[in-house]
């Protein structure tokens, strides 16, 4: 964060020759830097960007695979008294959910 945030708020408005080129603080300034810095540099079309949102993506699509592979693999019933969100409790005897189930 600190090399991030030395970069932008230093390293850049030096690069450009003016402070007023820098990052101001405030949400709406932000958004107009960004839009600028966008518009001047390309930076969406920059391929470690595309690896990044791709990253991303991909991260998200694994966290939801993996959330449903657990889920599907859940062998413990719950009775009508009951909720079906109650899940594990400390010290049963019977396993909540069998890996073996999933494949």
């Amino acid at each position: 964060p600190v090399a991030a945030a030395t970069a932008v708020f230093l390293i850049y408005p030096i690069g450009q020759g003016s402070f007023s080129d820098g990052m101001p603080l405030g949400i709406s300034g932000t958004f107009n830097f960004m839009i600028v810095f966008q518009a001047e540099h390309n930076i969406l079309m920059h391929p470690f960007h595309m690896l990044g949102v791709a990253g991303v993506f991909g991260g998200s699509l694994f966290s939801a695979m993996h959330g449903s592979l657990v889920t599907s693999s859940l062998i413990r019933e719950t009775t009508e008294n009951e909720s079906a969100n109650e899940g594990y409790r400390f010290g049963q005897e019977e396993e909540t959910y069998n890996i073996v189930a999933a494949h």
